[in-house]
């Protein structure tokens, strides 16, 4: 507990260095795109049950039953009374859930007035 309240600080980080994050996230959700579009084209199909959706987002079946009841995310199959949804449809919402987590994070720092103000 400790530990997390010393990593509780401010970073500062150059315009440039959270551009080449944001590209590389991008890039990251393209290349999945692109891995599920020559699965489809074999008829490999990248499908995750909900308990793996969950393990590998680390949620709860609550929340993820949320995100579907919200529509962020669509279960595309359910086999013998189970969900299974797409590959990239979890990408999306772990995107969705990191950048609502990363938000929040953001509207607690506070503004610092520029100089000459």
């Amino acid at each position: 507990m400790e530990q997390e309240q010393n990593n509780n600080g401010y970073v500062l980080m150059k315009r440039e260095s959270v551009t080449q994050l944001l590209k590389k996230c991008y890039r990251a959700n393209y290349m999945i795109l692109v891995l599920e579009y020559v699965c489809t084209l074999k008829q490999v199909y990248l499908m995750l049950s909900a308990v793996e959706v969950c393990e590998l987002l680390g949620i709860k079946p609550e929340q993820l039953t949320d995100c579907r009841k919200r529509k962020w995310v669509k279960a595309t199959a359910q086999v013998n009374g189970h969900y299974l949804y797409k590959a990239y449809d979890v990408a999306v919402l772990a995107e969705r859930l990191k950048r609502r987590k990363l938000l929040r994070t953001l509207s607690k720092i506070p503004n610092m007035p520029l100089s000459g103000e």
